[in-house]
């Protein structure tokens, strides 16, 4: 019986911690997700300065990853800078920035327009997506198609390898054409969620 009790406390100790450091995952990818966005959005209105030199949008990218890189470590080539810009340009509406002037900065770096405090509020249901979901679905061509996609994803918890699979079997596309013509992505998504709140965000962002 003694045994039993210990054995009891150790398992619901190790669940407590196994609880908490999933969170803590999990709170880590969703900070790093909005940096990706914000990153790539910042990366776009700098380019925008730039008018549209081709040319002045190579250098910016550039220079960002030696600096970055210098910074930070891996995780910042040009490539994947480049996939930060696609991400926020993919999904413009996906974060809403309420910015806040911070009365704790210095009164010569509150005179920037960046010098601010950015709260950053999910506009969907893919908070807790990993970036390796948003990865993968960059690569598909159709809006919709990634929309349906993202959301499966996030509301049927599906795995890297499950949201891998379904889109090299072109996924959608089959249940699309299962629709007997219809073809509707608003009746779709009506039929396998029919939560309005998460339709609504789905149809919104698809238009």
């Amino acid at each position: 019986m003694e045994l039993s009790k210990q054995t009891n406390y150790i398992f619901e100790i190790k669940q407590i911690l196994e609880k908490a450091r999933q969170k803590a995952y999990s709170a880590v990818n969703t900070a790093m997700v909005e940096a990706y966005w914000l990153v790539g959005q910042r990366i776009v209105l700098e380019e925008q300065n730039g008018k549209v030199r081709a040319a002045y949008g190579k250098e910016i990218i550039k220079n960002l990853s030696v600096e970055l890189t210098n910074s930070f470590g891996k995780g910042y080539s040009e490539r994947s800078l480049r996939e930060f810009r696609q991400f926020y340009q993919t999904f413009p509406d996906l974060l809403e920035i309420s910015q806040t002037p911070s009365d704790l900065l210095d009164e010569n770096i509150r005179r920037t327009p960046f010098a601010i405090s950015e709260n950053t509020i999910w506009r969907t249901p893919f908070a807790k997506l990993h970036w390796s979901h948003y990865q993968r679905v960059l690569r598909v061509a159709d809006a919709q198609a990634r929309m349906y996609y993202l959301t499966e994803a996030a509301n049927q918890n599906w795995s890297i390898s499950t949201l891998d699979r379904n889109i090299s079997t072109l996924y959608y596309q089959r249940l699309i054409s299962s629709q007997s013509g219809v073809g509707c992505f608003s009746e779709i998504c009506m039929a396998k969620f029919p939560n309005f709140v998460v339709l609504k965000a789905c149809l919104w962002l698809a238009n």
